[in-house]
């Protein structure tokens, strides 16, 4: 019965050292799972990381080059409100039209200014001018109007309008018109500031 015993000690022992060794192995086989995932979805967060950092690298080159692009729009800006003039002249664009008008032989040339309007940076004011001209005369008119703008005068024409003139004389050789049309002229608002671009 001793040996029985000892024997069965001895059983016990060997089965409770392997039921703590197979315990123990579960134990670390979860562990080591539990490590791989970790390891797995740390690589996947780094992936994603680094993808975020790709993205935010390209997110500052875009904002650098729209820095630059908006730092070339406020220049542009201050560069076209020092060619604009800071006063309007009524006088000064009414015999403008005048001088091209009577240069044409163009009839009854007459303008009328109209009030201001703000426009953030700049006021612009139209000018009403009625004449009466064959069509060839009003196009060198508008002609000699473009020729303004390379000089640094800008007379924009927002409306034109040709009409029979009822009155000219019907036997002629060239038709006779009403030019009806509203030139815009502009100045530089001085209370306007274009804002620097950080």
């Amino acid at each position: 019965m001793k040996d029985f015993f000892i024997k069965n000690i001895h059983m016990f022992i060997l089965f409770y050292t392997g039921y703590n060794l197979f315990t123990i192995w579960e134990d670390k086989s979860a562990l080591l799972e539990t490590s791989t995932a970790s390891k797995i979805s740390a690589e996947d967060k780094l992936t994603k990381s680094k993808a975020s950092l790709d993205e935010v690298d390209r997110f500052n080159k875009n904002l650098e080059e729209s820095r630059k692009r908006v730092s070339g729009v406020v220049e542009n800006i201050k560069k076209i409100q020092r060619q604009l003039p800071s006063e309007f002249n009524n006088a000064e664009v009414q015999k403008i039209m005048a001088d091209i008008a009577n240069s044409l032989k163009m009839i009854n040339p007459e303008m009328k200014p109209k009030e201001e309007i703000s426009n953030d940076f700049y006021f612009s004011k139209d000018y009403i001018f009625d004449s009466k001209g064959t069509f060839l005369q009003a196009l060198i008119l508008f002609e000699k109007l473009e020729e303004l703008s390379k000089v640094g005068r800008i007379l924009n024409v927002k409306y034109v309008r040709f009409t029979l003139d009822p009155e000219a004389d019907k036997r002629s050789r060239f038709k006779v018109l009403k030019v009806n049309t509203i030139v815009e002229s502009y100045r530089y608002n001085p209370n306007y500031s274009v804002g620097e671009v950080n």
